[in-house]
């Protein structure tokens, strides 16, 4: 059957949201009200109930950690009538950013030992507006700084960014790492009264970010003199062990090579940790963020959590992958199950299926869900966006008209508009925050020796499947005993509390919890049923989302926020004939698919009204609905055409 999906404009406009479901989380406290964040076992806790704290945020990049005062009171506001409880400052020593933590305006020579004052007034402003939202900010000591001769750094000009792989080892380096660090954390932001370091709106905090000495793509060991101090270092090692060089290939190491990189990198992760204790930090730390590199997880086995990140494409807009994630075999929260560690929290602090994939809007929901199956600790999208302009004509399209730090294709990153994955953040934040899906009932744990972690052709993600991560909880087990899984890749995947479940084959996704139920599907006019709630849509692909706004379950709820959508684009936007390209970006307002078709939701409430909500907040109509049978029952996409439906006790 033939259907022709109607678009009209929703665009997320840049100061508010057209609903506000920050009353489900209970009154607003401000960020770091129940003491500084603790680690017990698997999970984060509030100090002084010892309750579980779980985590849905967004990045905030570059020139957007420093917005006016102004502008960072609403996107604060934003942020918490979204769901978000958590912020991660990035990119803010990158030397392309404007303002930078170490320069307000570009013009200038400069290092990078001083902060800027007016980039450290707004920083300062904009976190306490978050604190205040009750929003905790997830810290980065070292991202995208450039050092520079007037830091004493030796031929800084051979260098990249963070000086990736020296900083590891070379002293001069570290040690302008921990002046950094010492700086902020010893810096009094004059809005909370609280030096950093005090600061129990901290959450967590990283060493370094996508930075390891082991990834030969983003490595180099042969600028002087750092090429011969790790050769000399190296030779030290080797005398220690009592062992004979037989290589210096560093890109392609031997057994010895790799055991070396192990000490150097885990001493340095240890000596930070250590500096960042030792001058008072009380929040939660780990060393770095990476995709799965076993050798790295292996060095992190003593920080307080573990991190990675993960996407579905990266790239420009002009060789797309263009695929729908429901439809992957191989889901792309594999990458981040290898970075799991028995008895450590886990963050994802980036994810993205990033603009112009037109099939994102099934990810949201769905990294919620599986989040809470594994016993995950909480998610942060890349990025909310890299400036802070007010212009509609730049805020109320999808991208940004820029290159940053020498690629273009950043531009796709931008989240905080866009109706396909934002549009969605209320729901993933319920989802995770409240642990409206239960942890999996079963853990299983892949082995990995010593002797394994040292073998090249010990590939860990070919240790277990997508489907395993689908199903029950995924641990690496370093140094212990266990099973391999079964190596499967099923088309049907059903999590073991009945909660999630996955056709990959059909392209159908459904979750199925008391207070939040939700399709992701490609399934045309067949009903889709989990409990209490079905939809039955005209539209070739859809997400279609139902959450209870108060602690009561959906059945019983007096106010309900339903979400549909399916693509979202910009105005005129164009892609080549097969959709692997986009050969024109469009201009504001962004567009939304209208999706259409029959909901019914099973309910006690028979006092429930339908209202569809603008993009600006506003009561467009009431639905019409009928209930019968203890079944409220409306249509979506008709006279009201919306993406978002309030439905609310009368």
């Amino acid at each position: 059957m033939s259907f022709q999906a109607r678009q009209i404009p929703f665009p997320l406009l840049w100061d508010q949201m057209p609903i506000d479901v920050s009353s489900a989380f209970g009154a607003v406290e401000p960020a770091g009200s129940h003491g500084f964040v603790k680690v017990k076992g698997e999970k984060f806790i509030l100090s002084d109930t010892g309750e579980e704290i779980r985590f849905w945020g967004t990045n905030f990049n570059s020139g957007a950690c420093f917005p006016e005062h102004s502008h960072a009171e609403k996107v604060a506001r934003r942020c918490r009538m979204a769901g978000l409880n958590i912020a991660r400052f990035h990119q803010m020593d990158a030397e392309w950013a404007t303002p930078n933590i170490f320069k307000f305006a570009q013009g200038s020579l400069g290092g990078t030992r001083n902060f800027d004052p007016e980039s450290m007034d707004r920083l300062d402003y904009f976190f306490y507006c978050l604190k205040q939202n009750g929003i905790y900010l997830y810290m980065d000591f070292l991202t995208y700084r450039k050092f520079k001769p007037e830091d004493g750094v030796e031929n800084s000009h051979l260098l990249r960014q963070t000086a990736r792989p020296y900083c590891h080892y070379n002293r001069n380096l570290i040690e302008l790492q921990k002046e950094f660090m010492k700086k902020f954390l010893d810096h009094v932001n004059p809005y909370t009264g609280l030096a950093y370091k005090d600061e129990p709106a901290i959450c967590m905090a990283e060493i370094c970010n996508e930075n390891d000495i082991f990834h030969h793509w983003s490595a180099e060991y042969d600028k002087e003199p750092y090429a011969t101090e790790l050769r000399t270092l190296y030779e030290e090692y080797a005398a220690r062990r009592g062992e004979k060089i037989e290589s210096y290939d560093f890109y392609n190491r031997d057994r010895l090579t790799t055991e070396f990189f192990i000490e150097l990198q885990t001493n340095y992760f240890t000596e930070m940790y250590d500096y960042l204790r030792s001058n008072g930090c009380k929040f939660p730390i780990t060393g770095t963020n990476w995709y799965g590199e076993k050798e790295v997880a292996y060095c992190m086995r003593d920080m307080d959590f573990t991190d990675a990140h993960t996407y579905l494409w990266l790239g420009d807009r002009t060789a797309i992958k263009n695929m729908p994630h429901i439809k992957e075999q191989k889901s792309i929260a594999k990458n981040l199950a290898m970075n799991v560690l028995p008895d450590k929290p886990f963050m994802c602090s980036e994810w993205d299926v990033v603009w112009p994939n037109e099939w994102r809007a099934d990810t949201p929901v769905w990294f919620a869900a599986l989040g809470c199956l594994q016993g995950w600790s909480g998610f942060v999208i890349h990025t909310y966006r890299y400036n802070n302009i007010e212009d509609p004509a730049v805020t109320n399209r999808l991208g940004s008209d820029c290159a940053i730090g020498g690629r273009y294709a950043r531009r796709s990153f931008v989240t905080f508009n866009d109706p396909a994955k934002f549009g969605l953040f209320p729901h993933a934040a319920l989802l995770m925050r409240r642990g409206d899906v239960k942890r999996a009932e079963k853990t299983d744990i892949v082995p990995i020796s010593y002797e394994d972690m040292l073998d090249k052709e010990w590939l860990l993600h070919e240790k277990y499947s997508t489907t395993s991560i689908e199903t029950s909880a995924v641990r690496m087990g370093y140094l212990e005993d266990g099973k391999p899984l079964v190596l499967t890749e099923k088309n049907e995947r059903a999590s073991d509390t009945g909660e999630i479940y996955r056709n990959v084959e059909r392209g159908i996704g459904k979750i199925d919890t008391e207070r939040t139920k939700a399709f992701y599907s490609f399934i045309q006019d067949e009903p889709l049923a989990v409990t209490d709630f079905e939809a039955t849509i005209k539209n070739d692909f859809a997400t279609i989302a139902l959450s209870s706004l108060t602690d009561a379950p959906i059945n019983k709820s007096p106010n309900l926020l339903l979400t549909t959508v399916g693509r979202a684009t910009n105005s005129d936007e164009e892609y080549n004939e097969d959709h692997t390209a986009v050969i024109k970006d469009g201009h504001a307002p962004v567009l939304i698919d209208v999706i259409e078709g029959d909901i019914k939701i099973h309910t006690e409430n028979e006092r429930l009204t339908v209202w569809a909500v603008n993009y600006e907040g506003g009561l467009m109509g009431i639905v019409q609905s009928t209930y019968e049978d203890g079944v409220l029952s409306f249509s979506v996409g008709g006279e009201f055409p919306s993406m978002y439906y309030l439905i609310q006790e009368q």
